[in-house]
């Protein structure tokens, strides 16, 4: 922009980012950063389960394989760290990201 040269700019919010992130993909990135050994993370964000219920009605339990609790310190620092490598995408282009809030020129 100081040259006076076109900037084109994506804004994303990705969907349901949170309840994407793989957590086998995460635990792996976690070890690349540099996060080693059997830490409490990886208790955080495997061995989980839920159901839904309605109605007085419960469904049966299913594991869950991905996600980030959502309203935790820990769920945006750990989707961080799941996109940490996303600078390697792009190679003519910067970011600026906000939690699940993108922005790529």
């Amino acid at each position: 922009m100081d040259e006076g040269e076109q900037i084109d700019a994506i804004y994303t919010d990705l969907e349901k980012a949170f309840d994407r992130v793989d957590h086998v993909i995460l635990l792996h990135k976690l070890l690349a950063l540099g996060i080693r050994g059997d830490i409490w993370i990886k208790s955080y964000v495997t061995n989980r389960r839920q159901a839904v219920v309605t109605g007085g009605h419960r469904s049966t339990f299913i594991n869950v394989t991905s996600g980030v609790p959502q309203g935790s310190i820990l769920g945006p620092l750990l989707f961080n760290a799941y996109l940490y490598d996303i600078k390697s995408c792009f190679k003519y282009s910067e970011y600026l990201t906000f939690a699940d809030d993108k922005k790529y020129f």
